[in-house]
């Protein structure tokens, strides 16, 4: 069941990211929120493809991708959120980036960490007996 609503709610959030992209393609805010919506569609999209595999090693690599998402949503909701709220933070020096880095930041150590399994944050897949280390 709750599959079909995961499906439900991507095709709204497909049809919503495709009325904004029409209407207001030339809006930067616009664009944000088009971003914000397709992350926000692949992180609902996790849910379908962990049901979808069942070793453990596809998973990992299913749940490692929605978790650097997860810094990627927060990183892209803060410039939807600055650009609407805060514009002069794009202006002049670009005070937005310094105010992104420690997301940037945080999401690259955490893939790093992810992908190569090395353990600094997250414990991974032994790939010899597929079980946490």
């Amino acid at each position: 069941m709750d599959i079909l609503v995961t499906i439900f709610l991507l095709m709204v959030q497909s049809a919503l990211a495709s009325l904004v992209i029409i209407r207001a393609h030339d809006y930067q805010p616009g664009r944000f929120f088009v971003a914000l919506i397709f992350v926000f569609a692949t992180l609902n999209a996790e849910r379908i493809l962990s049901r979808v595999f069942s070793d453990p090693a596809q998973i990992y690599i299913v749940r490692s991708i929605f978790t650097c998402n997860l810094g990627i949503f927060s990183l892209t909701l803060l410039w939807l959120l600055s650009q609407l709220f805060m514009p002069q933070w794009w202006q002049g020096r670009r005070a937005i980036i310094w105010i992104s880095m420690p997301y940037v930041f945080a999401t690259i150590v955490l893939a790093i960490d992810l992908i190569g399994r090395f353990g600094w944050f997250v414990a991974g897949l032994n790939p010899n007996t597929g079980t946490t280390f």
